[in-house]
Order: C-alpha cells, then sequence, then structure tokens
C-alpha cells in the first residue's frame, strides 16, 4: 500500500476520540429572540391600564380632576392598586366570584375602553363609578377610612383620590369584562385573575409623594376606624374597608 493510500485510509477511519465542533449559536440567538432568562414578564392588568391612561387619556384625566399631569399619574398609580385588591378580596367572599362574574357580563362588556379619552372627556360615569366603589370598598365610611390611610402612606391628596376612584372604577370593571370575555373566564377563574394580579401589586412597592410623612404603624387604621373609641370595629362595610387596606399595604409598611 503506498503512501498516497494511507493517507485517505487514515482520512476514512471513524475518529477514535470525541468531535470537536465549531460552537453553533444558541436557538434564541439564531432566530433573533432574547433567551428566556432575558424575556420580559408578561403585563400586568395594571401595566396594561396604566398604558391606556398615558398620553391623551391621562390628559383629561389630570384636566378632570384639575392638577398636571404628574400629580394625576402618580394619583392613578395609588388609585388601581386599591381598585384590583378591593375587587380581589371582593372575589374571594361567598358568592363574591359568582356576583362579580354576572355583573361583568351583565353591565360591563369594554366598550368604553376603545374611546377612553371621549369617556373620560365628557367626565366618565360618576354614577355608575359610585356604585361600584359601594360594593367593592364599602360604605361611605369605610370608603374615607381606607383613602385616608393610603393618603397618609403614600403623600397622594386624600380628596383627589376620592374624586379619582369613581372616575376609575368603570374602567377597570370594562377591562375586567374585556378579558372575561376574551379569556371565557368562569367565576373560578376570574378569581384566580384578580388574585393573581393582587400578588404582583404587592410585589411593587406603592408609589410615595416626595412629602409624603412616615407610614404609620399597622394599628393607625383601627385607631382610625374605632371613631367611637369603644374598642369596637363591628359593621360590615368598616370590615370590608380594613381587609382591603391589610392586603394593599401587604409588604409596604414603613415603605
Amino acid at each position: 500500500m503506498g503512501t498516497g493510500e494511507c493517507a485517505v485510509l487514515h482520512f476514512l477511519k471513524p475518529p477514535t476520540g470525541p468531535r470537536r465542533c465549531a460552537p453553533r449559536p444558541r436557538t434564541c440567538e439564531r432566530q433573533g429572540r432574547s433567551p428566556p432568562h432575558e424575556r420580559k414578564p408578561p403585563m400586568t392588568m395594571m401595566d396594561i391600564l396604566l398604558e391606556q391612561m398615558g398620553g391623551s387619556a391621562g390628559g383629561q384625566i389630570a384636566q378632570q380632576l384639575g392638577v398636571d399631569e404628574r400629580t394625576a399619574d402618580q394619583a392613578i398609580r395609588v388609585a388601581l392598586p386599591m381598585l384590583v385588591t378591593a375587587l380581589s378580596r371582593n372575589a374571594d367572599a361567598p358568592d363574591g366570584a359568582t356576583s362579580l362574574h354576572d355583573a361583568l357580563a351583565r353591565d360591563h362588556d369594554g366598550g368604553l375602553l376603545d374611546d377612553l379619552v371621549g369617556y373620560v372627556a365628557q367626565g366618565g360615569d360618576l354614577q355608575d363609578g359610585t356604585a361600584i366603589l359601594g360594593h367593592v370598598l364599602g360604605g361611605r365610611r369605610a370608603q374615607q377610612a381606607t383613602v385616608d390611610e393610603v393618603s397618609q402612606h403614600t403623600g397622594v391628596d386624600a380628596s383627589l383620590l376620592s374624586r379619582l376612584l369613581p372616575l376609575l372604577a368603570p374602567i377597570v370593571l370594562a377591562y375586567l369584562g374585556r378579558q372575561q370575555r376574551q379569556q371565557g373566564f368562569d367565576p373560578g377563574a376570574l378569581t384566580g385573575y384578580l388574585n393573581e394580579q393582587e400578588t404582583r401589586i404587592q410585589e411593587l412597592p406603592l408609589p410615595r409623594a416626595e412629602t409624603a410623612p412616615p407610614a404609620r404603624p399597622s394599628g393607625g387604621l383601627t385607631g382610625m376606624l374605632d371613631q367611637d373609641g369603644d374598642g369596637s370595629l363591628a359593621g360590615e362595610a368598616t370590615k370590608v374597608g380594613m381587609s382591603i387596606l391589610e392586603r394593599l399595604l401587604k409588604g409596604n409598611r414603613g415603605g
């Protein structure tokens, strides 16, 4: 066998050691996608609503409230968690999920989101918003106690929150109603969705105004709600407001 034949046979012999190939780019890189660990988490209900309330809609909200857009934006970032937390708490109550599911199916198809700027420019539907707050936040006393405590914690003016909440409440329910239709939520799935959104809210600190005083200790709300000083917090509306506040401020004490 000649030298040339030996060279050919040597070339044809299967390799005995591990194959060494040039490294291939990862699948994500080949397809122009970000690696999984770099992907952003899906947008939350808060993210989507804040996005929709930006720009012209945000300007209209500020105009309705008589404040600048920065002040309105900060108030919105406090009011939305209050509403989502209240709805989540409401859905957890016995028959609460079914009642909310039926109300969304009956009265909140999400249509107002198609012209949010126009809706806000006309002043919203404050009658509907006030009724919604009565269902999810309790009576006037519970609402005011919750607003006052959140105001002290965040530095956002309590009267501003009180005017903003009934403006935002129908918008939040419109979004939920649309999600319910698109996703086919039954009462259980609706509760799960709201609980998940509440958890995501609790992972983030509530915005605080630069002039916000230190948050009061957890007993502060109890003292405020016990207006007559008898040590009793009787009354379902009061209990509703207190429960919502405790859930809203979970993980945010002292922040």
